[in-house]
């Protein structure tokens, strides 16, 4: 008994030499004088040794709300970041082809040889309850992501990285106004460099199979073709060019990156992205060597997904089509929204009568049999935006709007219903002015009603 009381004492002495070693051992100093590297080297393993510790939370997450390089991203002539007040992001990772690179608490610090990456959180649990505004900070530019997002909700966003060192963190807004942010990482890469392309051959694709169920692909010669078009859900690589063109995944967005050749036909082209049979543009006059970010929305099933370019209203190039395989759940309609400049233009599906309303800041509906969902809110534009309805209890009327929240003075909007089959069944267009900006939510007289439909379950 005595034996074990001693080994009890000598285990607490231990446990608060370690929580001290923690508190006690200088650690903010060097970071609020700027040498955050330092200070992230220096005690990497006495925080990776955390979870072996039992310690007060409160105290370690104090201690760890200091490790970020906001410093040292300031230093470099970035946008002052460091000011700007933390409420700190547990679960933030970033992600190259499905490795994870660096992470929040550890590690802040992080290589990848791509030039894209993707990074993801999960919102703290004490937000708002009115919801915020989530933004990715990089190199001093920001980049919206999701707007009314609600406490512990997942975000997530794909972005270029430049050559050498990029400093990233995530930002929370309240009425656009800062709220807080995530601690900074920094990611080293080689930047979002055009791939060497391979002399330009007729690609080994899909567009045969396409063409064979009818779904009319854009023409396919003579047009210059291009390699370099990789997609990813959720930082995995689902199909890249030149190689693997097939692919499957389980989910019903995919993050389509596109790079351009470098010696495009003309000063710069239009980019489209083509699936099962609708296109949509992801970029208006780009250059040369250009690199797009942009959204596909899947079907269940196979989809045919190519990228193309036209210059003054013609076909002049296009990508080899690749073939994605989707697991996503059936859906019994299906309402998609894309815009062809900078703006944020919204998607709402709603049911009066039912107190029915999916939209950026209600995203899912599930009860009552009734399962509806909005995948993307796009705030910077084009879109796409995507709302399915998976189920219904029993018919029902739904009303299809489109509010211009912000934007520019002319934006050509364009909706698209799809059946239970994902049969394109009809395409709605609208040119939206300045004036119809509202900022709104709701519904209201600028709002653009798309039509009524009806939904069968």
């Amino acid at each position: 008994m005595v034996f074990r009381k001693k080994m009890l004492f000598a285990g607490v002495v231990a446990l608060i030499f370690s929580a001290g070693l923690i508190l006690f051992s200088g650690f903010p100093g060097n970071i609020i004088n700027g040498n955050a590297e330092r200070e992230y080297s220096a005690h990497a393993g006495i925080l990776n040794n955390v979870g072996n510790v039992f310690v007060n939370q409160s105290s370690v997450s104090g201690i760890r709300n200091m490790l970020d390089f906001a410093p040292e991203a300031e230093s470099k002539g970035f946008r002052n970041i460091n000011s700007v007040p933390r409420k700190i992001f547990v679960a933030f990772e970033v992600v190259s082809r499905g490795a994870v690179v660096a992470r929040v608490p550890l590690p802040l610090a992080g290589i990848t040889d791509q030039g894209v990456v993707y990074v993801q959180a999960k919102l703290p649990a004490m937000l708002p309850p009115q919801g915020v505004d989530i933004f990715v900070w990089r190199n001093g530019q920001v980049q919206p992501i999701q707007r009314g997002a609600q406490a512990q909700n997942e975000v997530s966003v794909q972005i270029p990285l430049v050559n050498g060192e990029n400093y990233i963190c995530f930002i929370i807004k309240l009425n656009n106004r800062i709220w807080g942010r995530s601690r900074v990482i920094r990611v080293q890469s080689p930047g979002a460099e055009e791939k060497i392309e391979p002399q330009p051959v007729p690609p080994s694709d899909y567009w045969p199979e396409a063409n064979g169920k009818g779904l009319n692909p854009p023409p396919q010669q003579p047009v210059k073709q291009y390699l370099c078009f990789t997609q990813t859900a959720r930082g995995n690589v689902v199909t890249d060019i030149p190689s693997p063109l097939d692919g499957t995944t389980g989910e019903g967005i995919l993050d389509a990156n596109i790079v351009l050749p470098k010696d495009v036909p003309g000063k710069n082209v239009d980019v489209y992205l083509w699936n099962n049979g609708s296109e949509s543009l992801a970029k208006r006059r780009a250059g040369g060597g250009a690199r797009i970010l942009s959204k596909v929305v899947l079907a269940s099933g196979y989809n045919y997904i190519c990228t193309f370019m036209k210059s003054g209203g013609k076909y002049v190039g296009r990508s080899p089509m690749v073939r994605v395989k989707s697991n996503v759940m059936s859906s019994i309609a299906r309402f998609e929204l894309s815009w062809d400049g900078s703006g944020d233009v919204d998607l709402h599906l709603d049911c009066e009568p039912k107190g029915l309303h999916v939209y950026y800041g209600g995203r899912t509906t599930n009860n009552n049999g009734t399962h509806i969902n909005l995948d993307v809110d796009n705030m910077s534009g084009f879109g796409p935006e995507n709302i399915r309805v998976f189920s219904l209890g029993e018919e029902t009327k739904f009303r299809c709007f489109v509010n211009y929240y912000s934007g520019g003075d002319k934006l050509n909007v364009t909706v698209r219903y799809f059946d239970r089959t994902n049969k394109l069944v009809n395409t709605y267009n609208k040119v939206f002015t300045r004036g119809m900006i509202q900022g709104s939510a709701d519904f209201h007289s600028a709002s653009w009603v798309v039509g009524d439909f009806k939904v069968a379950p």
